[in-house]
């Protein structure tokens, strides 16, 4: 099927930005079609517009969208399970970072020797005692025994 559609010159000009006087000559080397309408030049554009069942357009576009829902679809579980494995990775940092920790303790206490392992509990239980003395405002130690 094939659309015609015409021009004046100054339109036809303006339409392709030039000047009127390359719009005629392109009329005279023919490189527009025109007819003549009464006194007015006309430049003609013919357009090749192909049959097109709009049916099965719709139907075409139907499906590529449907192709396109599929793939957002799978995109999105790939996305959950990331996140999920993310999730899972990050717990297990948190506790080998926390088991790393306990490690490096445990090699520091041990590069103690004895006495200072056993001066050092001793005095972690004092200041136990003391921490749990002073929470609740009382003296380290009774007042009546010291008189």
């Amino acid at each position: 099927m094939q659309q015609e559609k015409t021009y004046t010159i100054p339109e036809y000009a303006a339409d392709q930005n030039v000047n009127k006087a390359t719009v005629y000559r392109w009329i005279k080397t023919k490189r527009v079609e025109t007819v003549k309408d009464g006194s007015k030049t006309l430049i003609v554009i013919r357009e090749h517009v192909p049959d097109v069942d709009l049916s099965q357009v719709v139907a075409l576009l139907r499906e590529q969208i449907q192709a396109k829902d599929q793939q957002i679809k799978a995109l999105l579980e790939q996305n959950a399970q990331l996140q999920d494995s993310t999730q899972q990775q990050n717990a297990i940092i948190m506790q080998m970072a926390r088991n790393t920790e306990t490690e490096q303790k445990l090699l520091e206490h041990r590069r103690k020797p004895f006495y200072r392992r056993w001066f050092d509990r001793r005095q972690d239980d004092t200041d136990a005692a003391l921490d749990a003395t002073t929470a609740f405002d009382q003296p380290p130690y009774d007042e009546a025994e010291t008189d």
